[in-house]
């Protein structure tokens, strides 16, 4: 695992000086509020599908994928843990209705579109784009249950909307994805080199994004919701160190798997979250305040979480 960490460290300098850049980018105003919403579709609608598209294809078959069941049913409840952990520290904190659900959601659900699969990929280039291809699908069904819900005023069961799911062009991708393993279909070629390579961009672009988004929405947030530096510690060191110790006392996860989950246990709050809780009338500030101090402290946490989970591998 020395290889992995020596990875993840050069990984998260990377991710860090692509946040820099796109907060630079939008101070000097080369990245204005149109362009970054419109970054930000070219990630979630074509860049980020094309990835799981391509890697799905190139490093996936469907009895792998089977293989990876003990995988795909611990993401799951590395979820449930993770929303369950959120709920705990909203209470604890005594946040009113709309910002613990907010709370919850910052704790509940990993950046793994723009962070997490890139990251398994780079760290893990045999297993991991199996692993993402996994993912995913928990991915995309715990999103559309939980999200919709938790960015609303009050909770309520209309907000589910599995239809959303299947219109979601990550989730389209991989379908398409596992229709060509299953019939064994693997495109070559320029064009598919293409698709490839632009998939392969995925991070730059998104965290380049993230970078100019948090830019625009500045820093003040964090004054206004102070309460927000507690999700510090609970979302990027305890709740992975919690998924670590348990899964590892369930023994069922190979040590590479179970180190691929905790990875994603750590990583920083969604940035779609903002999005939805503007989009719902919930408190987007405190969502605003979440996800910058969870991505900026992330590049510091994740690396030292990882060392010291190490040593019990």
């Amino acid at each position: 695992m020395g290889e992995q960490f020596n990875i993840l460290l050069n990984q998260m300098l990377m991710f860090f000086t692509l946040i820099i850049i796109g907060f630079v980018a939008q101070k000097v105003k080369l990245l204005v509020n149109e362009t970054i919403d419109g970054l930000s579709k070219l990630v979630v609608r074509l860049i980020l599908p094309l990835m799981v598209f391509t890697t799905v294809v190139n490093g996936a078959t469907i009895s792998g994928i089977a293989q990876k069941f003990p995988f795909f049913l611990f993401s799951f409840l590395m979820i449930f843990i993770l929303v369950g952990i959120g709920i705990l520290s909203s209470k604890l904190m005594r946040l009113p209705k709309p910002t613990s659900y907010i709370n919850t959601a910052i704790v509940g659900f990993p950046n793994t579109g723009f962070m997490g699969y890139p990251l398994l990929i780079a760290m893990f280039p045999e297993t991991g784009p199996l692993a993402v291809a996994v993912y995913v699908i928990v991915d995309q069904v715990t999103f559309w249950t939980f999200m919709p819900v938790l960015t609303q005023k009050e909770i309520t069961l209309k907000s589910i909307n599995f239809m959303n799911m299947l219109k979601n062009p990550p989730f389209i991708a991989l379908i398409l994805g596992i229709i060509c393993i299953s019939f064994k279909l693997h495109p070559s070629g320029v064009a598919w080199d293409t698709m490839t390579a632009v998939g392969g961009t995925c991070k730059y672009f998104a965290l380049i994004y993230i970078g100019a988004d948090i830019g625009r929405r500045g820093f003040k947030t964090l004054v206004e919701k102070p309460k927000v530096f507690l999700t510090i510690p609970i979302k990027l060191i305890i709740a992975p160190v919690v998924v670590f110790f348990l899964f590892k006392f369930i023994g069922v996860l190979s040590s590479e798997d179970l180190m691929m989950i905790t990875i994603l246990a750590m990583l920083p709050s969604m940035v779609v979250l903002c999005m939805l809780a503007a989009d719902n009338g919930s408190d987007a500030d405190y969502a605003t305040a979440g996800l910058i101090v969870t991505t900026l402290c992330s590049m510091a946490t994740m690396p030292l979480v990882m060392k010291f989970l190490m040593a019990f591998l």
